[in-house]
């Protein structure tokens, strides 16, 4: 007789029990790829840990002055810096926060900066006052960098550095009403490296956005936010008060930037609020600022009084020596003309010519290191500052296309406020000398951590490529017969 088969209901057998030469079903649980486990010994290494509080405070240290501060209320060094520093250093190397912050190119570029301007030193016209700059950008400029992107890996620890700079944000206020000098009506700090209120309105404008952060979090209590908004304010009034036009101009460009962002209700109220915040602002300003703020649409005809005279040659001063500073750049396009030389050079030079001389520095940030250090520094610093631009860009529209939960949200006002600081001290640098100071690598750091807590997050959200197997037995069984 032949078989006979009948169809029969589809069987399906539980993935939980054990079946006898069966195919191994994969697990739920997908093992961790080489970035996850690195960054769970990272997040886990106690080394790193104790260093992040050091490195911290050397950030805070960086950003406020804090130990020029003390040497001016103290009338003594206290050699804070090296107290924080030499721990920090030591909990970066054994940690591994070398190498987490090298692999990123951004970090490799003010490293070259760095070392261009150490070969360029041998023919720097003042060789050991150019080593002293050079190594003062190694020891503790370009090591801010380095303590920021080497220690800080998660999102709570970067939420710290944020509270970390905004609170530099109220010790710089602070100071500047405690160690309050005036010049000529312009608001500046007594004596220091803030002592020019030109650099002291650039520390300003570094840190008041992350000020601005505090208040923009809805996690926090309402009085806080107030506070840090009002704090704000008195930010924009004491940066105004300096009588700085570049620090003005740099204002603007970072209030320009984060209109752009907003939607258009948004962008319509916050037109409305800058307008009437701005003349309330301006209102209470000595009329010597703000006659001299208004020079920088002005010529020296249209001047009415000395100081506003005074203001205009001074914009013509630099005129003269972003023109001298870009002259350098040609006449000694390897190596320039030494690191912070640029005043002796302008000066031996006019004399040269029979002139007097300006015997000042470029007042251009872009210049300075161009002169100074050579085209090939200019190529390296450029390349730090527009890689930083371009990876906070892309980190920010990442974070746009998260879900909007509440901690995608705060992700996402933490990278437009930094792209405004950033944006803002880099308009504002184009006014200053400021090639060899730590801010620009500073927010290299800033935006590395950013990156790295995003790709993190965006790696945790993201669905398991694996999905559990169900076995199904066949539709058709065989029943023989006799």
């Amino acid at each position: 007789m032949l078989p006979q088969y009948t169809k029969v209901p589809a069987l399906r057998v539980p993935t939980q029990v054990p079946r006898p030469n069966a195919v191994p079903l994969p697990s739920s649980t997908p093992a961790l790829s080489p970035g996850e486990q690195n960054w769970i010994l990272d997040e886990n290494n106690p080394l790193r840990r104790m260093g992040l509080h050091f490195g911290l405070l050397f950030t805070f240290i960086a950003f406020t002055k804090f130990h020029e501060l003390l040497s001016i209320l103290l009338h003594v060094n206290t050699y804070l810096l090296y107290m924080v520093g030499i721990p920090a250093y030591l909990c970066l190397f054994l940690s591994g926060g070398i190498q987490r912050t090298w692999k990123w190119p951004q970090s490799r570029y003010w490293v070259g900066v760095g070392f261009w301007l150490l070969a360029g030193s041998a023919t720097s016209m003042w060789v050991v006052n150019s080593l002293e700059i050079v190594g003062t950008y190694f020891r503790t400029e370009l090591a801010v960098l380095f303590m920021i992107a080497g220690f800080v890996v998660t999102w709570e620890e970067c939420r710290r550095l944020m509270n970390c700079i905004a609170w530099a944000a109220v010790v710089g206020l602070l100071a500047g009403r405690i160690f309050n000098a005036s010049l000529n009506g312009r608001l500046e700090m007594t004596d220091g490296s803030m002592a020019d209120p030109n650099d002291y309105a650039a520390l300003l404008i570094a840190v008041l956005p992350f000020l601005l952060l505090v208040a923009m979090r809805s996690t926090r209590m309402p009085l806080v936010r107030v506070v840090a908004l009002l704090g704000v304010l008195v930010g924009l009034y004491t940066i105004l008060s300096t009588g700085s036009r570049g620090g003005m101009v740099a204002v603007l460009v970072g209030i320009a930037y984060g209109l752009w962002r907003l939607k258009p209700a948004q962008k319509i109220m916050g037109i409305v609020a800058l307008v009437a915040v701005g003349s309330i602002l301006l209102m209470f300003l000595p009329t010597s600022t703000r006659m001299r703020l208004a020079t920088i649409f002005a010529d020296k005809s249209q001047a009415t009084t000395l100081d506003q005279v005074n203001a205009i040659e001074s914009s013509e001063a630099r005129q003269y020596l972003l023109k001298r500073s870009i002259s350098a750049t040609f006449e000694h396009p390897l190596f320039g003309v030494g690191v912070q030389q640029f005043e002796n050079y302008e000066g031996i030079t006019a004399r040269k010519q029979g002139l007097q001389g300006n015997w000042h520095e470029t007042h251009n940030s872009f210049t300075q290191i161009s002169s100074e250090g050579g085209i090939p520094a200019f190529l390296f610093f450029m390349a730090g500052f527009v890689s930083t631009v371009r990876l906070m860009s892309r980190t920010y529209r990442k974070v746009r296309g998260m879900p909007a939960t509440p901690r995608n949200i705060e992700i996402r006002q933490t990278c437009l406020v930094v792209m405004i600081a950033l944006l803002s001290f880099a308009t504002c640098s184009f006014f200053l000398s400021m090639a060899y100071r730590f801010y620009l690598p500073a927010f290299t750091g800033i935006a590395i951590v950013l990156a790295r807590v995003v790709e993190h997050e965006l790696t945790q959200s993201a669905p398991s490529p694996l999905q559990p197997v169900s076995w199904t037995a066949p539709r058709f069984a065989r029943i023989g017969t006799k």
